[in-house]
């Protein structure tokens, strides 16, 4: 009896206990150079649950730390003039290296010296001026092309396939069915920064992912 509660012990401690593991590697273009500002997400297996996720430096590089008890995750490459790509993974640390496919995309202005995006903690930063064209005439126009965010119809906005959770401007929030008002009355001379907030809440089953969007006028 006593050996069959401490086997009974034992199998719930090994079921439940997480493992750490580390997936580093480089992200490199079609003629194989290094490529930087390129997210690197790494997602339970079919599902969009964002578990880590980190840029590429300047020399392509990443590194994504995870804890938990899972045996399968997806690692997804996302980036603005990328082809997405995935694939599932084992739970344990490994090098992985991705070569990906570059899409053409005809810049009409560069400005080398300011960066267009950047991460800093939970926040998410676009540079406005850098993805704005001459025929855009409202920040909407702007949001259809930055990386990771989708418009799809009149106001629903989505951030890694996710919907987001509350829209603001200089951090007053606006009601939900005005977020597609908002950025189709803003022109993008207007506003300096688009910002994507990420909060994970703790729910009594899981946690969920909360996600903002905050514009940051001029």
């Amino acid at each position: 009896m006593q050996r069959s509660i401490l086997l009974l012990y034992m199998l719930l401690f090994i079921g439940n206990t997480s493992s750490a593991m580390t997936v580093s590697g480089i992200i490199t273009g079609s003629r194989k150079q290094p490529l930087p500002d390129v997210m690197v997400v790494l997602t339970p297996t079919n599902s969009f649950y964002e578990l880590r996720y980190t840029l590429t430096n300047s020399e392509g590089l990443y590194r994504l730390d995870y804890s938990g008890i899972t045996d399968s995750l997806q690692i997804r490459i996302l980036g603005f003039n990328i082809e997405k790509k995935s694939c599932n993974i084992s739970a344990q640390t490994q090098q992985l290296n991705f070569q990906v496919e570059e899409k053409d995309i005809r810049i009409q202005e560069v400005v080398v010296h300011t960066r267009r995006l950047w991460r800093s903690k939970d926040t998410v930063n676009y540079l406005v001026s850098r993805f704005t064209r001459y025929n855009d005439q409202t920040v909407a126009d702007v949001f259809r092309k930055l990386p990771y965010l989708k418009v799809e119809g009149y106001g629903t906005i989505y951030y890694l396939d996710a919907p987001i959770d509350r829209f603001s401007i200089e951090q007053v929030d606006l009601p939900k069915g005005r977020f597609g008002l908002a950025t189709t009355l803003l022109k993008p001379q207007d506003v300096f920064i688009i910002q994507v907030f990420k909060k994970r809440i703790k729910g009594k089953k899981r946690q969920a992912l909360q996600i903002a969007i905050n514009l940051k006028m001029k």
